[in-house]
């Protein structure tokens, strides 16, 4: 990126700051809340967490359920699958990882805005 390409981003970031207050007017704050606000699925999902280490990599799969709570959304899960890839030296190390069950992850809560 160029000096001249970064000072002409920064000023186009400066003018929207400057004038947002004026059009911010315009529009009324459940708008904005309806524009911002999360829909998430009603049906389970699967989630693939992918972990890459300098000596080891892998992924996990957790199905996950979204449900409504405390105006926001809370979402519970399980790991349903695991590999783990690593060099033969390190095989019982990635034995051990694989067969290793996750569950710090969930439940957790989300807020219902974006």
């Amino acid at each position: 990126m160029t000096g001249e390409t970064s000072r002409r981003e920064l000023l186009r970031a400066v003018m929207a700051a400057t004038l947002l207050p004026v059009f911010a007017g315009s529009v009324s704050a459940s708008a904005v809340a309806q524009a911002r606000s999360i829909a998430p699925p009603s049906v389970p999902m699967l989630l693939t967490r992918r972990l890459m280490r300098e000596l080891t990599g892998g992924y996990s799969i957790f199905r996950i359920r979204f449900g409504a709570v405390n105006g926001g959304f809370r979402v519970d899960g399980s790991q349903v699958a695991s590999s783990v890839k690593a060099p033969p030296n390190l095989a019982e190390f990635a034995r051990l990882e694989q067969q290793r069950v996750e569950t710090g992850l969930f439940p957790l809560e989300l807020d219902a805005r974006a």
